[in-house]
């Protein structure tokens, strides 16, 4: 009888033993599905085509209703700006500027037709 209880025990024990491993398999995988959602949020962020602009956003500072610098106003919600549209020496003002918030970004123009200057 002895060794009846025994080997009941090690049964319980290798089942319990085997079932914890169950309960953090399923949080495993979400922790893995996360990163491969993150993973495929960066690839299309990463990817860039010639079609886009590079530009700025710039807006004022909380607090500041409008200014104006480098020839350009300027308000709380902002514009974006081309870079191409800008001189090197309107971008460092723009930068310099404590009263302005400037934000490097890539303007997306999917299915957009953009007319320029010849």
């Amino acid at each position: 009888m002895a060794e009846e209880s025994k080997n009941e025990n090690k049964q319980e024990g290798s089942t319990a033993a085997s079932s914890a491993p169950a309960a953090t398999s399923p949080e495993k995988k979400k922790v893995a599905a996360k990163k491969v959602a993150k993973k495929k949020v960066a690839k299309k962020v990463a990817t860039k085509k010639e079609s886009d602009i590079d530009g700025v956003w710039v807006k004022t500072k909380p607090g500041v209703k409008s200014f104006r610098r480098a020839g350009l106003a300027f308000n709380e919600v902002g514009y974006g700006i081309a870079l191409d549209a800008l001189t090197k020496e309107q971008l460092k003002a723009l930068k310099d500027e404590k009263n302005l918030i400037v934000e490097h970004t890539t303007f997306i123009t999917d299915g957009i037709t953009i007319a320029r200057k010849e």
